[in-house]
């Protein structure tokens, strides 16, 4: 029984909370001391950000500690920000009277309450974890990643009754932290914009890191891929029925490679294949990874990389990696991924809403592989609402992922109709994908039947009039010649029986 995701995702928000967190921005500490973490700020005209919770005073880390260390990490905002402008570390012991500086100037901002005999203490340790904020060695400002909840701030009566009392009025968000460091990252760009010039000019907006490209690399889990290895470089069938075949004979690592190279490069290479890859060829790959470890290893390896660039990668990218752990077997790190950007209050909340359709869209089509066709008229209901959507869309962003998704679920509707003898439900899809998303969803078409091994005659009609996919036609002949032939075959075998 298939769930509907956004259901998944939803329920995902109550029992999971942490989203893919080894992605493109890293650790949410650098790993320097004190000293070479200044140094580099002022090589990096980067701020220095020093964390300061109850570890900095020598004690022991309480759940709260723990939590907001917990929290910051999961925080994808806060650790983009921090690698985009800033060196930070954790305070040790070893520099508590500096510790205590910070902390004293992050509670003191935290309220605007006067001290009050003991109750100073009970201040500088509810509002705990801060950041100290440094700029070339000089402290500018203290955040704190704790905000007096609403309602408790007037009065004064707050501390009249202890630490406890101020404890259980005081809120850690990680959101608040992030708003207030990037607030004093514009006072400091008013009052030294010397400096700040000299910041953006070291430190550029973030990039993705080049890709890897696996199918080049030889390893233990694969061999290295060529493609003049291929029946004509370039044609991509012709690599999809090396792949199949050397998987037949039982060469775990040379089939390896080849549906890596499909993987990563078949419909960049021709993309009329494109569609039957990600939602075809994608079943190759998980029943080979459930049966040969040097699978499982290979695409857990690419899907580990893929991870890497979350947070730079674009629709498509994201894409590619949902698939990616759906042929792994990962579907905790799909849905805790897709809660954090659904759902997450501050995250999600910033998304664009052309962008929050398409990953709605993206979670629906993307997260399963499909070996079987199910309910018919429930596939049919599900590409009906991808072709409205991409008809109704304006954006340019979500646009042409509407028209990829709907092309996807088309081609692979259309092939596993083919595999269940639906002839007539077949062609209608065909047709109606053609009439709606274009003419040249067909050669897309033809493409799936034939990786499907399902080609038929009124397939012809899909291709272009001009002779401009010439691999597509030929190869369509050849398995109707050869459908043709294995036919005549068996007429021959029934008719001496």
């Amino acid at each position: 029984m298939r769930f509907p995701i956004v259901l998944m995702v939803a329920l995902c928000a109550v029992n999971c909370r942490a989203q893919i967190t080894d992605d493109a921005f890293g650790d949410l500490f650098d790993d320097m001391s004190l000293q070479e973490a200044l140094d580099e700020s002022i090589a990096q005209s980067k701020l220095l950000v020093l964390y300061v919770d109850r570890e900095s005073f020598g004690q022991e880390a309480d759940a709260r500690s723990l939590e907001c260390i917990e929290s910051a990490r999961r925080d994808r905002l806060l650790r983009f920000w921090l690698r985009q402008h800033a060196i930070m570390i954790p305070l040790g012991p070893e520099h508590k009277e500096l510790a205590a500086k910070i902390a004293e100037a992050g509670a003191a901002r935290c309220s605007r309450a006067t001290k009050i005999g003991d109750t100073e203490l009970a201040r500088v340790k509810a509002t705990l974890p801060v950041f100290g904020v440094f700029l070339n060695g000089d402290l500018v400002s203290a955040v704190s990643a704790c905000r007096l909840n609403i309602g408790n701030q007037f009065g004064g009566g707050i501390f009249k009754r202890g630490e406890a009392n101020f404890a259980r009025n005081v809120g850690v968000s990680m959101n608040w932290a992030l708003f207030e460091l990037d607030f004093q990252l514009d006072r400091i760009k008013a009052l030294n914009p010397v400096w700040f010039g000299l910041h953006e000019l070291r430190n550029p907006p973030l990039e993705a890191e080049a890709k890897t490209y696996f199918s080049e690399i030889e390893d233990a889990s694969a061999d290295r891929f060529s493609d003049e290895i291929a029946e004509r470089p370039g044609d991509v069938f012709a690599v999809i029925n090396l792949a199949r075949t050397q998987a037949e004979l039982g060469d775990r690592y040379g089939s390896a490679a080849t549906y890596t190279w499909l993987w990563e490069r078949g419909a960049e290479r021709d993309p009329d294949f494109g569609p039957a890859i990600r939602r075809l060829i994608t079943v190759d790959v998980q029943e080979l990874v459930n049966c040969w470890d040097n699978y499982e290893t290979r695409f857990n390896d690419m899907k580990d990389a893929a991870t890497k660039r979350i947070g730079t990668e674009t629709l498509d990218e994201f894409a590619d990696w949902l698939r990616l752990a759906a042929v792994t077997g990962d579907p905790l790190a799909q849905l805790s991924e897709l809660d954090y950007r659904i759902n997450s209050n501050y995250f999600g909340s910033l998304m664009p809403r052309d962008e929050r359709r398409v990953l709605l869209m993206i979670a629906e089509t993307e997260c399963e592989v499909m070996e079987r066709l199910g309910d018919p008229d429930t596939e049919r209901d599900r590409l009906r609402r991808l072709l409205i959507n991409y008809e109704a869309e304006k954006s340019a962003l979500a646009k042409p992922e509407l028209r990829r998704l709907a092309t996807d679920q088309a081609v692979l509707l259309h092939a596993r109709m083919l595999e269940e003898g639906l002839e007539a439900d077949a062609r209608s899809v065909a047709e109606q994908a053609i009439d709606r998303l274009g003419p040249e969803v067909g050669r897309a078409l033809v493409a799936g039947a034939l990786v499907a091994g399902h080609a038929r005659s009124w397939h012809r009609d899909f291709l272009p009039a001009d002779g401009s996919a010439p691999y597509l036609a030929e190869h369509l002949q050849r398995a109707l010649e050869d459908q043709d032939a294995l036919s005549d075959e068996l007429h021959e075998i029934l008719r001496r029986e």
